[in-house]
């Protein structure tokens, strides 16, 4: 049974510098979710289950999974793993200790690649055992686990995309395979949202989709907290701050190397950073004779960051433009700076240059320059310069704030889980919706025709099989009811072709439909309404059907719902037949996967019966006139059936009917 209240968020790091996802986490908590955050270990931080600012975090080893195969592998092979020299593999997820043979084999991408997979293996085993109303994934690198979730388990999905990751600094991935990917992701993903608007515009142009929602990294305002307060001390002269991550295209080195143009300056870096990087910004702070005015301090954690830059006097986002991404960013830093009440000296890039001059932030200047950046670095120290611009400073930090963020968030949260899947008005909208898009396209048309050769032997088939299960049932009942009835295709064959003397019901979401279902089936009762919501009494029917409906609700957690409402107006002794694709098909986001698996749970107890039945049906409705001497051989191939049937029968005694 799927939780509907759990929701998991993603993040391929520690999580304990990602502030980002903790506020996500603290959003989705505070809207009644259950929330699990999935995270990663490091080569610092091994712990895996524990508790960052509120919210429960798993780490997953995916390092740990690696050493299990290799170590089964030699096992297999006979070897003694005490016998065998090891080599070391050290890899940002974990260490791995391998025998001298993989670790020839494992050059650097096959590492990667292998505990990649070994990630995605098991974030989606954790998926399988939590299935969550809701996944955000966070990055491209978490998308494939979301994927899981959607077609598995029917979860919501929301794809934040935090940077464009084919285009970001030092790609190690073939760029034609990031993009086809993320085309899918942007397809299937429920909500997509970035931090940039230009990230936004980029994506909804690259991939011919809707702008993604914006949601700015605007730190959350601590209670009791004035924003930009003036905790400055005056000693040692005008500090200059950078907080970020410690890496190449931060314009690092260039600040580091103005300082000689600036000797009354002094420059605190605050970040995470592998300890070679650090070393080389040592090592050009010796070269420019600047190591006494240049602090190297760790990472602090989210909730620390505007405290440990305050006593600063301007910050620096001197990003370079060494990759489209970092050219169209909006970096957690600005906001930051902001709410720290720090003038900013900024690098001259397409989002961020224009939001630093409108908005009177600082000074903008070159990256390549360490001169321009030192003159940059002193004009903004001037104290009354610096006095007046921390004024719209602290003006823009009071415009744009969390809080604003945090309702655009809270929306697309509520939008995907509150609204849509409930019954009601909301889910009629979806499904005419979706709707209005088939009848829209020509081609869906066509290829959803009741007259398509294909579609005439895909029904011809189902109605055999259904016969074949339940046929004694079906002849013997008094009261049958189809549950999303559509067309009203089968309560038709059920009483003009098979002459079934039973009372036929038919239940359709939309009106519309419902009118077309009581034409073309006039011996039947049509009602309007929702399968999770059935408008019957208890125990009224001796047999329910459900073709596709279970797949075309938003989540699985609507799938149970409408299962326990079949089984509620069930007679003892009743009958449900579930017709549903067996495969999951991620080319179609208006429909959920309902597998084995999940049906065995959401029925209990009930003994199911399932047979596979359907040809592939991109490929039925192709055989055009020579459907009815293909489809039959096609049928007998078990690689072809894409559906299939699941029967079973409630308990008790048979119910007794007072008036026979």
């Amino acid at each position: 049974m799927q939780s509907s209240s759990l929701s998991l968020v993603l993040v391929r790091n520690t999580v304990s510098h990602d502030a980002r996802v903790l506020r996500e986490a603290a959003t989705l908590r505070d809207l009644g979710f259950t929330v699990l955050v999935l995270g990663v270990v490091s080569t610092s931080e091994r712990q895996t289950h524990l508790e960052i600012a509120g919210a429960r975090v798993v780490r997953l080893d995916p390092a740990a999974a690696l050493r299990r195969v290799i170590a089964w592998t030699r096992a297999t092979d006979g070897r003694s793993a005490g016998k065998t020299a090891h080599a070391r593999i050290t890899a940002t997820q974990g260490v791995v200790d391998v025998g001298p043979r993989e670790a020839g084999r494992l050059t650097a991408g096959l590492r990667r690649v292998s505990l990649t997979v070994a990630y995605y293996l098991e974030g989606i085993a954790l998926v399988r055992r939590t299935t969550p109303a809701l996944v955000h994934a966070n990055d491209y690198n978490t998308m494939w686990i979301g994927i899981a979730a959607k077609l598995l388990c029917g979860s919501r999905l929301v794809y934040d995309s935090h940077e464009l990751w084919p285009d970001r600094n030092r790609r190690p991935e073939w760029r034609p395979w990031l993009i086809a990917c993320e085309t899918l992701f942007v397809r299937l993903a429920d909500a997509t949202i970035t931090t940039s608007p230009g990230y936004s515009s980029a994506i909804a142009e690259r991939y011919h989709v809707r702008p993604p929602m914006v949601i700015r990294n605007v730190p959350a305002r601590r209670p009791g907290r004035a924003l930009g307060l003036d905790r400055r001390t005056g000693a040692s002269g005008p500090l200059v701050v950078y907080v970020g991550g410690l890496m190449p295209g931060r314009g690092l080195e260039q600040a580091i190397r103005a300082l000689s143009w600036a000797p009354e300056l002094r420059l605190r870096l605050i970040g995470p950073g592998t300890e070679s990087y650090r070393g080389a910004l040592r090592l050009c702070a010796e070269e420019a004779g600047v190591t006494d005015r240049l602090e190297l301090a760790p990472a602090v954690p989210p909730t620390a960051v505007v405290d440990s830059i305050a006593d600063a006097d301007l910050g620096l986002m001197l990003i370079e433009p060494v990759c489209r991404s970092y050219e169209l960013t909006l970096p957690n830093k600005l906001f930051e700076y902001a709410a720290a009440g720090l003038p900013i000296l900024s690098s001259d890039l397409p989002v961020i240059g224009p939001l630093v001059r409108e908005e009177k932030l600082g000074h903008v200047v070159g990256t390549d320059d360490p001169e321009e950046i030192a003159q940059g670095m002193r004009r903004l120290a001037q104290p009354s310069l610096n006095k007046d611009l921390r004024v719209h400073v602290r003006a823009f930090a009071e415009r744009v704030t969390w809080e604003g963020e945090r309702a655009t968030l809270e929306r697309v949260y509520t939008d995907l889980v509150a609204a849509e899947p409930g019954p009601g008005v909301a889910g009629d909208r979806r499904v005419a919706r979706i709707y209005g898009r088939y009848a829209a396209s020509p081609r869906k048309q066509r290829t959803w025709s009741a007259e398509n050769p294909g579609n005439v032997a895909i029904r011809s088939e189902l109605v055999d099989a259904v016969f074949a299960l339940a046929g004694a049932d079906l002849l013997a009942a008094r009261e049958i009811l189809d549950v999303g009835c559509g067309s009203g295709w089968w309560l038709d064959q059920l009483g003009r072709e098979h002459r079934i003397t039973a009372g036929l019901h038919g239940l359709e979401l939309l009106p519309e439909r419902a009118a077309g279902a009581t034409e073309r089936a006039p011996a039947a009762e049509i009602a309007v309404g929702d399968a999770r919501e059935l408008p019957y009494a208890e125990r009224t029917f001796d047999v329910v059907t459900l073709f596709t409906v279970l797949s075309s609700l938003p989540g699985s957690d609507d799938a149970e719902r409408a299962l326990r409402e079949a089984l509620r107006v069930l007679r003892p002794r009743g009958v449900l037949v579930v017709w549903e694709p067996r495969v999951p098909n991620p080319l179609n986001p208006d429909t959920i996967f309902i597998s084995d698996r999940l049906l065995r749970r959401m029925l209990g107890p009930l003994a199911i019966e399932f047979r596979t039945t359907t040809v592939l049906p991109a490929l039925a409705r192709r055989l055009g006139s020579r459907t009815s001497s293909l489809y039959p051989r096609l049928s007998r191939v078990g690689a072809l059936r894409t559906h299939r049937l699941a029967f079973a029968r409630t308990t008790g005694p048979p119910a007794v009917d007072l008036a026979d």
